[in-house]
């Protein structure tokens, strides 16, 4: 045990020193402040003049959003099918660059609910409350794909038609906060810095009220006890895998750990430094997306450590002794179980809610400040923690019910 621990620690130390070469290749995110100064007025007359939505369209326009909105359900049958989706967009518009940032938070999204009924939250948490959780997440992962695969698709529309129509969002219900951001990025495709810190604003403004602040969310799942202890969930930690050229299966993590979910201000500033987790780091990204494009999404965590998950359930019943030393499998012990999304939650139909806009003033400009990189990147080793950490949880819990 001695030995494993001190490798783990080797590892650690490695992992540190890597970030600190890979800090030098940092390349910041930029936009031309004119340009933020112009939406800025834009946005701030939207307020001060609102115009009525626009309920007559063109036949070929409601051709295209008939079309449009068919897709998006097709697309938001549940988690695995949202996730491609993004992923799919990206692969055809690669200065799209939220819908990548979408799709490897989406992933996330879909390995906490399986969490749910994998290894070890079973074991901690009653059925009600572990359901309860997935709505919540489901719900949210709906919620943002509903508002947002449609600005994606009608940004292809524009450019299959070569022909800005951005006036459509209004029959999509988006808010009004991003069409300006939008019409900057179809006059000047480099823009892609503003319209992603922009979508960031708007989908976590989107799922504010309908989701963190909803009553049955709030005080089922959010307000309790489980939750505010999200180590023990995960779900505080938002991990990106990557396959290196040249090992292409050895598990290593970047990403970020969110201190409060609860809070819109701080879930606004991960995302957008989780966009820098993406887009900032040359090596980070080819590593990033040679997992994205490698492996296809599944919800297990099989997906980024075959050696140390597996999608059959375990045949051991009790936790008497540890399974997981650091970020290894004890000699002898079973994989984790940590199944297929499908196999274990069923499809919700989705249910449109309020279309209130959220915008109703500036205060979110404050948002598109300078982006400072994170400190630390590294995640293998909090992750792995994490793990350890809930193990000895479930080993507590076993040793409370047989006493």
């Amino acid at each position: 045990m001695f030995n494993e621990l001190f490798n783990e620690s080797k590892q650690k130390e490695k992992s540190f020193f890597r970030f600190l070469q890979l800090k030098k290749q940092y390349n910041p995110l930029d936009y031309n402040k004119k340009d933020l100064r112009m939406i800025h007025k834009k946005l701030k007359s939207i307020l001060e003049h609102p115009k009525a939505t626009k309920t007559t369209f063109t036949k070929i326009e409601q051709e295209i959003i008939k079309k449009i909105q068919q897709k998006t359900k097709e697309n938001n049958l549940n988690n695995i099918t949202r996730t491609q989706a993004y992923l799919e967009v990206y692969k055809r518009n690669p200065n799209l660059h939220w819908a990548f940032l979408a799709h490897m938070v989406s992933r996330n999204g879909g390995w906490n609910m399986t969490d749910l009924m994998g290894e070890f939250l079973p074991r901690l948490l009653n059925y009600e409350k572990r359901l309860a959780t997935f709505l919540m997440l489901e719900s949210a992962n709906a919620l943002i794909f509903h508002d947002a695969y449609p600005q994606l698709l009608l940004y292809e529309e524009s450019l299959r038609l070569k022909k800005n129509l951005f006036h459509l969002l209004d029959a999509f219900h988006v808010s009004k906060f991003v069409r300006p951001f939008w019409e900057l990025f179809w006059n000047d495709p480099q823009q892609y810095t503003l319209i992603t810190i922009a979508l960031i604003i708007n989908e976590q403004n989107h799922i504010e009220k309908r989701v963190v602040l909803n009553p049955k969310f709030k005080e089922k799942v959010l307000d309790k006890f489980y939750f505010k202890v999200q180590s023990l969930l995960q779900l505080n930690q938002v991990i990106f895998p990557m396959f290196s050229s040249h090992q292409s299966h050895k598990m290593e993590l970047v990403g970020l750990t969110v201190q409060n979910f609860s809070n819109l201000q701080e879930r606004i500033e991960v995302g957008k430094k989780l966009y820098t987790v993406l887009f900032c780091y040359p090596n980070y990204y080819q590593a990033i997306t040679n997992f994205s494009t490698q492996v296809p999404h599944t919800g297990s965590r099989v997906d980024y450590c075959p050696e140390l998950f597996s999608k059959k359930k375990s045949t051991s019943s009790n936790y008497k002794t540890q399974k997981i030393i650091g970020s290894k499998l004890k000699k002898g012990a079973e994989p984790l179980f940590s199944p297929q999304l499908t196999q274990i939650w069923s499809n919700i139909p989705f249910q449109s809610t309020t279309h209130e806009d959220w915008f109703s003033n500036l205060s979110s400009m404050k948002y598109f400040k300078k982006i400072k990189p994170p400190i630390t990147l590294e995640m293998t080793h909090n992750y792995c923690q994490a793990l350890n950490k809930i193990e000895l949880a479930v080993m507590a819990e076993n040793m409370l019910f047989e006493d």
